[in-house]
């Protein structure tokens, strides 16, 4: 059994999943397991990646709307681009991603 919060990444995965023509055939019953060939992996794996992408950016936006200089912007965007786990979190069919783009989000709009 594998429940990890925030529910709404789990309904845009599947919404992203549905779209792209997973039709939820596989059980996933355990980690690890091979995936077959007809799981669309770019479907599953691509709205994570689009979330982790938009990271950095949307980190450099909040750091100059704060009254930071570029250069200060640019290290924290370029923290969050090379941490090492959100590039596995974001290349990975984890909901993560949307969380930390939710957070990144909500302190550009709270700024």
């Amino acid at each position: 059994f594998f429940d990890t919060p925030p529910p709404l990444g789990k309904l845009l995965l599947a919404a992203a999943a549905r779209a792209g023509g997973y039709d939820a055939s596989q059980a996933w019953s355990a980690i690890g397991e091979p995936i077959p060939t007809r799981v669309p992996l770019l479907a599953l794996r691509g709205l994570p990646a689009l979330q982790g992408a938009l990271l950095p950016p949307l980190l450099f936006a909040t750091a100059r709307s704060v009254g930071l200089s570029r250069a200060a912007s640019l290290l924290a965007s370029a923290g969050a681009l090379l941490d090492v786990s959100t590039l596995v979190e974001s290349r990975l069919v984890l909901t993560d991603p949307t969380l930390l783009l939710a957070t990144a989000t909500t302190l550009l709009c709270l700024v």
